[in-house]
């Protein structure tokens, strides 16, 4: 019973003892100025708004669509160059360091690009003379 006793004692004291090392790593790191996360910060932040821009093209490619204001060929386009905007994007997040300031460039301007490609096609009447 003794040694039993002894065991168990001595497994709770390491427990705590790596419970009591491990709560400086799970502590909360806001007051961290290191460069490097700050600069990890904004990259995410700026992946998170091309998503977003991507999102709202892909909505109103449909309200376009939806309304009779895109013709079905244009519809096609105009998705084949959202579906090649993502996954570039997609690319450059999967190199492993984020979206860098060039590749953050390129999908600006495509995006862009794409925008008001959307926005002329939704406005040209498709052929039609009103």
């Amino acid at each position: 019973m003794k040694t039993s006793m002894k065991t168990f004692a001595i497994a709770a004291f390491a427990c705590a003892g790596m419970a009591a090392a491990s709560v400086p790593a799970m502590a909360d790191n806001r007051y961290d100025h290191n460069r490097y996360d700050h600069r990890e910060d904004r990259r995410d932040h700026r992946d998170d708004r091309i998503d977003y821009r991507l999102d709202q093209l892909d909505r109103q490619i449909d309200r376009g669509a939806r309304h009779g204001n895109l013709s079905r060929r244009e519809e096609y386009r105009l998705r084949a160059e959202l579906r090649d905007l993502e996954r570039l994007s997609h690319q450059f997040e999967r190199s492993g360091r984020g979206i860098d300031g060039r590749e953050m460039q390129i999908l600006n301007r495509r995006t862009q690009d794409l925008s008001r490609a959307v926005a002329y096609n939704s406005r040209d009447y498709n052929g039609r003379r009103y």
